[in-house]
């Protein structure tokens, strides 16, 4: 049997939603993971704050840290599965 993989990923936000928007973009990605299988073990919200270069001409985001654990092969389907609403609210990203 498979074990849980430790994965961390940083995600941004569009600078334009409201602290409001920010949390349901935060939670509806935390319910995502775990609908799949993986457990939450912290998030960091970092703020808004400065990016190191323009996005779609946007200089600052909503940074997050997220760390979880998951099995391997439920990783890959989960960006799949982001609903388009909630794609517009992060800004381009590549998962490693």
């Amino acid at each position: 049997m498979p074990t849980a993989n430790l994965y961390e990923t940083v995600f941004v936000l569009h600078p334009e939603l409201s602290e409001e928007d920010v949390e349901a973009a935060i939670q509806e990605i935390v319910r995502l993971l775990e609908r799949h299988g993986a457990s939450v073990l912290r998030l960091e919200r970092g703020g808004k704050r400065r990016l190191a270069y323009p996005i779609r001409k946007q200089r600052y985001g909503y940074y997050n840290l997220l760390h979880f654990r998951a099995l391997p092969r439920g990783t890959g389907r989960t960006r799949a599965h982001v609903p388009p609403k909630r794609t517009r609210a992060a800004l381009p990203h590549r998962a490693l």
